[in-house]
């Protein structure tokens, strides 16, 4: 498995806990040389989340592709975007947008997109349903095909292989 840093649940919370130890927690991560999986919330430009970003190999951003999401995501990228790490589209649900369009349009690379899946969602918030149900869900299946793309993207294997080519 890989390790995961869950944020706090509610934004204040998160904005706090970025701001006062985002700096130790990258250099943590950075000396620990293991891949990490961080939940940090709602990025934005200049943002407690930039020491975070910046030792990235790779930053997921999630979206509903509709126009208000589509809007917000603008200011909300990275702006070192040209030299810091890749940015990856995931969408959430349907929309008017499909995730290579967004991608495009947004200069970020495609990763995924996940349905929509609220009996799913509720299950994994522990909240009703079963381990069986959620395993054979739509959303654990993306989710499974969305965790092995990003796990090729920032494997050492994949970078090394890269480099080579």
């Amino acid at each position: 498995g890989v390790p995961v840093v869950v944020g706090p649940d509610s934004p204040a919370s998160a904005a706090t806990v970025w701001a006062t130890a985002g700096r130790r927690i990258a250099a943590s991560l950075t000396e620990a040389g293991a891949s990490f999986v961080i939940d940090a919330g709602r990025l934005r430009a200049g943002g407690p989340l930039d020491h975070v970003v910046d030792v990235a190999d790779l930053v997921v951003v999630f979206l509903r592709p509709v126009a208000e999401d589509v809007v917000a995501v603008t200011h909300r990228l990275p702006p070192n975007r040209a030299s810091g790490p890749p940015v990856a589209l995931v969408t959430v649900g349907r929309g008017p947008y499909d995730e290579a369009d967004l991608a495009a349009e947004l200069d970020v690379g495609a990763v995924a997109a996940l349905p929509s899946d609220p009996r799913a969602a509720e299950t994994l918030a522990g909240r009703g349903g079963s381990a069986r149900t959620l395993g054979r869900s739509a959303l654990a299946r993306a989710a499974g095909d969305l965790a092995g793309r990003v796990a090729a993207r920032t494997s050492p294997v994949a970078a090394r292989a890269e480099t080579v080519t």
